[in-house]
Formats: C-alpha cells, structure tokens, sequence
C-alpha cells in the first residue's frame, strides 16, 4: 500500500512540474524559454523558432547550450531549418542526437588525435559528417574516406559537406558500409536516432517509433584499404570506428590480411561485446592499446597507437 501510494502521488507531483514546465524533461528551465503560441523562443540561445521545426534545440537543449558556451557557437534558422556555426564549420541540425555528436566531438573531443605529419582519415561511421569534418579541418589531414551505411544518413553527411567546401575538397565519401565480406541486405533504420545502429540491427535497449526498412550495400573491408593504403603512400594512416558491433569483423579481416599493421592509430568504439579479442589482435600488429569501458558496461574506446607502419 505504502508503495503504491508513493507512486500515485510520484505521478501527481510530476505532473505538476510538466503542468508548469512542459520542456521539464529536456532540462530547459522556466526562466530559459518564453512561448508565443506556437513559437518557442530559447533565451540563452536567443533563438525564436516554430515549436516543430526547433524540435532538436528543445530534446538537445544542454548539449546546444554547452556548444554555444564553450566553442562560441551561433544557432540560426533558415528555411525551417537549424543550423549552427563552430570553428570555421557549418552543421544542419536534424536532431538531439547530433547535438550530443558535436558535443562529443568537439568538446570532450573523443576522437582527437595530434597529428605529425600528412596523415589519411579513415571514418567508418561517417554518420552526419561531423567526425569526418573535425578532421577535415586539420592542414595535416590531405585526404579523408568516409563511409555511411544508410543512405538517408549518408544525404544527411553530404549536406554537411556541401555546407563546408573548402575541407569537403579533401573527402572522399561512400554510401555503403565495410565489413569482412561482400553483400547487400535490408536492415531496419531510425532517422531520429541513426547513431545507433548498424549491421547488427537497432539496440533492444531502446524504442523507435519511427523505423523503416532500408536497403544497404556493404563491401570487403580488406580490398577498400588495401587501394586506400596504395593512394596513401608513406602518410601516417588514422581509423575511426564507430560501427555498432561490427568492429570485431573488421579488425578480424584487418589482422588475417595483414592490413592492420599498415595502420598508424585506430580510434575504435566497441559494443555489446567486451574488447578482448579486439585487443589481442592489435597487440599481436605491435600497437599500444589503451581500452576504456564507458559507464553503460556494453561499451567503450579503444586507442591504439604504432608509430611505425609495416612496409
């Protein structure tokens, strides 16, 4: 009795807070907003837009409000659409979750890597071109290959390029997805939360109320390198992996073609499966591994460094 009391009035007191603030939830505080019918105005970010059109900034509200503190970043809108401006680069904003992205791109800068010398970018994941755009900026990065999966995500991506041409001069992107062999298949897809699927299908952790079917192209990821690596010469050669779940049939394929000791740095974000084998496959090529396990235990970062590539 006492815990379902507890419950009903949970219930009721929640419904108050809602009742008095109905972006609660997406932690935007009252004094943070105005509303004028159907138009929301974000103070801090000094931004008055349509309730539906500015849907990402009100569900990525923190992320929004971070960038534009921490990196001087400008939110605009034109043609229903959101934009935002950081270092010399343009992103559309087609959700929260790329929001979080270009938080965890550029602020906690997951994927950074000091380069020395010409260096190649690999991005396997390219999602909505963030990551391969936050390399794209770096003199020292003369090409980049990128490659998406999904094709909406990928029109998405080449949107992004299109709004930064002098660094998309440098990327070569790809709408398909590498694996250990060739293939085509149908795979279920998300647009509001295209991070987080892959060949392995969407997460069970979660509820999509807006999946379709998409039809994906996926080829041999030792004959992409093997010609990537012939174009790269003596460049310094960095990987990004952020594939949901396949990464272990990539760096399987990379070490029994004896591509894997060709690479310089790997940047790997494993799922669902902990990195061991990943692990002994890089140690085994003579890389420094550094392996962290993110606070959901289903997943993490792999770095892994050889300064020296095999010839």
């Amino acid at each position: 009795m006492k815990s379902f009391l507890k419950s009903a009035l949970n219930k009721i007191y929640q419904g108050l807070i809602l009742w008095n603030n109905p972006f609660y939830n997406y932690g935007i505080p009252n004094a943070d907003y105005s509303v004028n019918g159907q138009s929301v105005r974000l103070n801090k970010i000094n931004l008055e837009f349509d309730r539906q059109q500015g849907v990402s900034l009100i569900q990525g509200y923190p992320y929004a409000l971070r960038i534009q503190e921490a990196l001087d970043g400008s939110f605009s809108l034109s043609n229903g659409n959101v934009f935002l401006e950081i270092k010399n680069l343009k992103f559309q904003i087609n959700s929260a979750e790329e929001l979080f992205i270009i938080y965890e791109v550029f602020i906690e800068e997951v994927y950074r890597y000091c380069c020395l010398r010409d260096t190649v970018f690999i991005d396997i994941g390219m999602n909505s071109g963030i990551s391969t755009l936050y390399y794209a900026r770096d003199p020292l990065v003369k090409k980049v290959y990128s490659f998406e999966l999904f094709q909406p995500t990928f029109l998405l991506g080449m949107q992004n390029l299109n709004l930064n041409e002098p660094y998309a001069q440098k990327v070569n992107a790809f709408n398909y997805g590498l694996s250990n062999k060739e293939f085509t298949t149908t795979l279920d897809y998300s647009l509001s939360r295209k991070g987080r699927m892959g060949l392995k299908g969407l997460p069970d952790d979660e509820h999509f109320t807006d999946t379709r079917k998409e039809v994906v192209s996926v080829k041999d990821i030792s004959v992409i390198f093997k010609n990537i690596l012939a174009e790269s010469g003596n460049m310094d050669v960095v990987v990004k992996m952020d594939c949901e779940g396949e990464e272990y049939n990539l760096i399987e394929s990379l070490s029994q073609s004896g591509l894997l000791g060709k690479l310089t740095i790997l940047i790997i974000e494993w799922h669902y499966v902990r990195p061991a084998e990943i692990e002994d496959h890089l140690k085994k090529f003579d890389f420094h591994v550094f392996s962290q396990t993110l606070p959901s235990l289903d997943s993490g970062m792999i770095y892994a460094s050889k300064r020296q590539r095999s010839q």
